[in-house]
């Protein structure tokens, strides 16, 4: 009799969770949190649920549900509602997926608020949480933004890696900066930090799109010396760079060297190329 009651009250368990999955999806998070609490507050004889407990488990919330309400938020004001609702469960790792999806958008306001929370909360900030506001200023070129809090990370103790430099670099080649940006190369390699690939092809992105393919040829022989793995994103600028001021020659050599280092060359790239050398 005591089993058949355990995997009774398991199998209610299952469904009301699946259950609350469903109407995070479908309903939306304010509403589902509605109607647990209105859930809640009823005796087990009106909700129609035998188990004392049961109707306490959409509040009770654990890290595992918080972590799914946050990836179904779509708003910032959803994402601190949450993390607001959840005080005694929520961890830094949290803060960082809510911060993660507005760093991806551009959009460092909503991330600087939970930054205030994470203070607030006692959880401490990390190099992942100022990497990710920095990269998010990035995307918008606000070059005083993020050596702002470039600088505020370094005043808490906390340096700067090579995801740091890799964000701080976007922001100087939207910002059309390039020479800062450069600059940025010398002073890790002053701190021994080895630049990420994304340095280095977001750099050269950089002095290929203004046709300055002299240091655009600098950067990626810098590249190629860190033994760094190179992949089609750090040479398909530089190609088109050279197809648009008609050094075909450059252009094919550079083909040939991703064909003898096995990095796949798109046949749109190699056709261009032809095309252009025709027309020439």
């Amino acid at each position: 009799f005591f089993l058949s009651r355990l995997v009774l009250v398991n199998m209610n368990v299952r469904a009301f969770k699946l259950s609350n999955t469903i109407c995070l999806r479908y309903f939306g998070y304010n509403n589902t949190v509605a109607y647990s609490r209105t859930l809640s507050t009823l005796s087990p004889q009106q909700s129609g649920i035998n188990s004392p407990s049961f109707g306490n488990l959409f509040v009770r919330s654990t890290p595992k549900n918080i972590h799914q309400e946050l990836k179904l938020a779509s708003s910032p004001s959803e994402c601190i509602q949450i993390l607001n609702d959840n005080t005694a469960y929520v961890r830094q790792t949290h803060f960082h997926l809510a911060i993660g999806k507005f760093s991806k958008k551009g959009m460092p306001i909503p991330i600087v608020q939970l930054m205030k929370m994470m203070r607030d909360q006692g959880i401490s900030l990390s190099i992942k949480t100022y990497t990710l506001l920095i990269r998010a200023y990035a995307k918008r070129g606000d070059i005083v933004s993020t050596r702002k809090y470039l600088e505020e990370m370094k005043s808490e103790g906390i340096q700067p890696d090579a995801l740091t430099y890799a964000a701080m670099i976007t922001a100087y080649v939207n910002a059309d900066q390039l020479e800062e940006g450069y600059k940025l190369l010398h002073e890790m390699e002053s701190k021994n930090i080895k630049p990420e690939i994304s340095f280095y092809t977001n750099l050269l992105r950089g002095y290929a799109k203004i046709g300055n393919t002299k240091v655009a040829h600098d950067v990626l022989t810098k590249a190629k010396n860190t033994g760094l793995p190179l992949n089609k994103h750090i040479y398909e600028p530089l190609i088109e760079a050279h197809i648009h001021r008609k050094e075909f020659d450059e252009a094919a050599q550079l083909l040939e060297e991703m064909n003898r280092n096995g990095i796949w060359v798109s046949n749109t790239l190699q056709n261009l190329l032809q095309l252009h050398s025709l027309v020439q």
